[in-house]
């Protein structure tokens, strides 16, 4: 029987898994999954328009895997950052301006529940790829809520 030598030790074997979230046949087949995440530190995605939030699934066998979210901060793209921000409970302040804020390190190792659903997409965001499907991080609810707390 002929063998299938590969260029890795047993502990890159182990080690290797996709970036991506893994659905269960049962969450693709719905279209959702849900995991635990912990909050590391914000950052600015584009200066003064959006904000990345990266998160570590703390849950199930995607456990250790980094993900983002990214929120607008404008009048039309807030409305996610203040989602996120209620979910995990870190309070907004008002500065001498007028302009609402947070305290970033606030953020940093909170926990919640992300919801992840399959998009559709370019492959590596090249459009002449192909389109290939993945599982995206696009809600972020309170770490005590349940699948049908997001249906209500």
């Amino acid at each position: 029987m002929p063998k299938f030598t590969m260029g890795v030790n047993q502990d890159q074997f182990n080690a290797a898994g996709s970036k991506f979230v893994t659905m269960t046949p049962e969450e693709d087949a719905k279209g959702e999954a849900y995991r635990l995440v912990e909050f590391q530190m914000p950052y600015w995605k584009s200066p003064g328009r959006t904000i990345g939030f990266p998160v570590k699934v703390t849950s199930g066998d995607d456990t250790g895997k980094d993900q983002e979210i990214f929120a607008g901060v404008d009048e039309k793209g807030v409305w996610k950052t203040k989602d996120i921000l209620r979910a995990i409970r870190v309070p907004i302040t008002q500065n001498k301006a007028g302009f609402v804020e947070f305290d970033d390190t606030a953020v940093f190792g909170k926990t919640a529940r992300g919801r992840w659903i399959m998009e559709s997409g370019h492959k590596g965001g090249d459009p002449n790829a192909e389109i290939v499907r993945y599982p995206k991080l696009v809600d972020i609810l309170p770490a005590a809520a349940t699948v049908e707390d997001s249906l209500v």
